[in-house]
């Protein structure tokens, strides 16, 4: 991708993004529980060989459905964070010299959200989640730069904060299969903590594989969110990913 600044000097970026996904389903007698594992990591390359992180997320997915018919017990646990470190630079106005600060760490920001409810299953393609009591715990790094977000401050660390969220949410998933070399995938999920807009945390994401071969897959993906806690305004995201998969259906 290239853009033109204002001087009419063509400046040229290089964006390199990696997707991994782990699925696993247990179904025995009327529980079934699902495991799901993504990782994502994205390097943004700039003038003069200079890589910029742009995305680093692992989102771990466990739920567990027990019960007979359309409408069943559900029980969730969501977990995110990012792996990588990530620095800030800094300039000291005083001295005028510049430093760069640890802005992002493993296990900080992150957050890990629990939620009891039940699931209602209209159609086959379709399951809609109701967590009515879910509690949410994250990290968000603290430094001269920012303050803590709004909620109840369970902990403070040496450069972490860590705050308690009360509501309840709702999940959306989406699974249907067009033929045997198209499969269509959408997740989304949305925490209400409050009446406020800033007290609504969520993202959607939808996945059109392509199975060219029974180890070749060609992937559309799509991905918002919006998570005003981590100073984020909504954020938009496409991008088409191919790579070797194997599938163990059994």
């Amino acid at each position: 991708m290239a853009g033109r600044d204002p001087a009419g000097f063509i400046e040229r970026m290089i964006n390199i993004n990696s997707r991994s996904e782990l699925h696993r389903s247990i179904v025995k007698a009327h529980k079934n529980s699902e495991i799901k594992i993504r990782h994502e990591l994205g390097y943004t390359g700039i003038a003069d060989s200079i890589w910029i992180k742009n995305n680093d997320l692992l989102h771990l997915n466990y739920d567990l459905l027990s019960g007979a018919g359309p409408v069943q017990h559900h029980f969730r646990i969501e977990f995110e964070t990012g792996i990588l470190n990530d620095y800030e630079s800094i300039i000291d106005p005083a001295t005028g010299t510049s430093f760069r600060e640890l802005s992002s760490a493993f296990l900080n920001p992150a957050s890990i959200e629990t939620g009891y409810g039940f699931s209602l299953k209209p159609n086959p393609y379709y399951d809609l989640g109701f967590s009515l009591s879910t509690a949410k715990f994250r990290t968000l790094p603290v430094n001269n730069n920012q303050s803590a977000t709004q909620g109840i401050e369970f902990a403070r660390l040496n450069n972490a904060i860590v705050i308690f969220h009360y509501g309840f949410s709702l999940q959306l998933s989406y699974l249907r299969t067009l033929s045997n070399q198209i499969e269509v995938i959408g997740n989304g999920n949305l925490f209400i903590k409050g009446l406020k807009k800033d007290d609504l945390e969520g993202e959607a994401s939808l996945q059109v594989t392509f199975k060219l071969t029974q180890w070749l897959q060609v992937r559309m993906f799509s991905k918002i969110d919006h998570d005003r806690a981590l100073g984020q305004k909504t954020r938009y995201r496409t991008e088409i990913l191919t790579g070797l998969y194997y599938e163990n259906n059994r």
